[in-house]
């Protein structure tokens, strides 16, 4: 299942129509964190870097694109981009709801195409139920799909004869404290198999480098995200590229928009879509 946020009183406080100053007035200035970096390559795309902050109470993603941050104190699912004069403020709940949603959809319509015999006797290989949990990163139930073989180097995780993730065998260890955390991370920002975050949050060990498959578009494409500079210390959110004293820019008022916006970690775009379920 999706993780889901415990809230604090604050979140009562604050709602979709809070400013950015409003946030920032129910939010501690540091606290605690984890911190690293990452690059992510895709075919036919520039290489990107950004960081990844892991709070108690947040988790903040930073790139080139923008901020996105998943604020659990108060409930709220923040994003904005750099020189914004805006922001996306969403119930933390929303994105995790909209997922299995979807997920039940995507096992619908698998239903219908199967009962579609092609010519040759085959179904699509990506109606494999697999496809659709590695893309929303969730799971009804814990069903593992995957065959995982240990290498020197790293694990790679089978989908019958295929390939479809390798995790390096060196990381990073974490504590069990900061387990939930590593958790959040991956189930809300990474388009990775519930199965294989299970292995990782289990192991102890953030992986190095993680590659994974994935047939959210016609054309099959690999991401590789490799991971460095983890360190533990205090933390801040910061507001347009730069370390600010709050979780959001100070003077920013909600986006008004009659589009929703939804990001994919694969992609490393922002992109609209009239799915009304993804808030």
């Amino acid at each position: 299942m999706m993780m889901m946020a415990p809230v604090t009183a604050a979140a009562f406080t604050i709602g979709p129509q809070s400013t950015s100053d409003e946030i920032r007035a129910v939010r501690p200035l540091r606290v605690p964190a984890l911190r690293l970096s990452y690059t992510l390559d895709q075919a036919g795309e520039a290489p990107q870097a950004g960081t990844v902050t892991l709070a108690d109470d947040f988790t903040a993603v930073f790139d080139e694109d923008g901020i996105r941050v998943e604020d659990i104190a108060i409930c709220r699912s923040l994003s904005w981009k750099v020189q914004a004069h805006a922001f996306d403020n969403d119930s933390c709940y929303a994105m995790p709801a909209f997922r299995i949603v979807e997920l039940q959809n995507r096992r619908y319509l698998a239903s219908l195409m199967a009962e579609i015999k092609p010519s040759d006797g085959k179904s699509p290989a990506n109606l494999a139920p697999y496809w659709a949990e590695q893309e929303l990163a969730v799971q009804t139930d814990p069903v593992d799909h995957l065959v995982a073989t240990e290498a020197e180097t790293q694990i790679e995780w089978r989908l019958g004869k295929d390939v479809v993730v390798t995790t390096s065998q060196r990381g990073h260890a974490f504590t069990e404290q900061e387990k939930p955390r590593v958790a959040r991370y991956f189930a809300r920002f990474v388009n990775l198999h519930p199965q294989v975050r299970r292995a990782i949050l289990t192991s102890g060990q953030w992986p190095e480098r993680i590659q994974i498959e994935s047939r959210s578009t016609p054309q099959a494409t690999t991401v590789v995200l490799t991971f460095f500079g983890y360190r533990k210390g205090n933390g801040r959110l910061s507001g347009a590229g730069r370390i600010d004293t709050g979780p959001a820019p100070a003077g920013l008022p909600i986006c008004r928009r009659n589009q929703r916006k939804r990001f994919s970690f694969g992609s490393r775009r922002w992109q609209r879509t009239s799915q009304t379920g993804a808030e």
